[in-house]
């Protein structure tokens, strides 16, 4: 089996939340009381029960990086995901990124946010060993380093780190 991390994720209905996530394509692979795993393809989500969550205050959430965003967006559009700025669900649609990537924005029903990354704007550069990293060409300088925004691994307050390629 191939390692992987898979994101785990707040349900305050399984039932609820399992439809939402059918809609966009997604299919039970485990369910019992304690635990849920919805997949797509590769994609796999676990969710674990959170009754009591407010959806406004969640602060959960995932990147998916997807080879079809396109195909995902028509989901989403077609299952009724409002495009606006308060609530949840909601859906925010595809735009290019300052470092380059092309992201939709979707808040699942429980305040999940997903960063729905379309693959097909980013290349791979090889970090070390079998680890590779999703990269735009204008991050990968002269200098042998590349740098990546911030905010692309989880840490929004500056805007770039340099990563030593060997």
């Amino acid at each position: 089996m191939t390692d992987r991390a898979n994101p785990n994720l707040p349900a305050r209905d399984f039932d609820a939340t399992e439809a939402f996530y059918a809609a966009l394509g997604f299919e039970r692979g485990f369910r019992d009381a304690g635990w849920m795993i919805l997949t797509k393809g590769t994609l796999a989500l676990e969710f674990f029960p959170f009754p009591d969550l407010d959806p406004a205050q969640s602060a959960f959430g995932a990147c998916l990086r997807i080879d079809d965003l396109d195909e995902m967006v028509a989901r989403v559009v077609a299952a009724g995901v409002p495009d606006k700025r308060e609530g949840a669900p909601r859906f925010h649609p595809p735009r290019t990124e300052p470092w380059g990537g092309r992201i939709a924005y979707l808040l699942d029903p429980d305040g999940s946010l997903l960063r729905l990354i379309d693959n097909r704007s980013l290349g791979e550069v090889q970090v070390a060993g079998d680890l590779t990293l999703p990269v735009t060409p204008d991050q990968v300088r002269g200098d042998g380093r590349l740098y990546l925004p911030q905010a692309m691994l989880g840490w929004p307050r500056a805007p770039s780190i340099p990563i030593f390629i060997p």
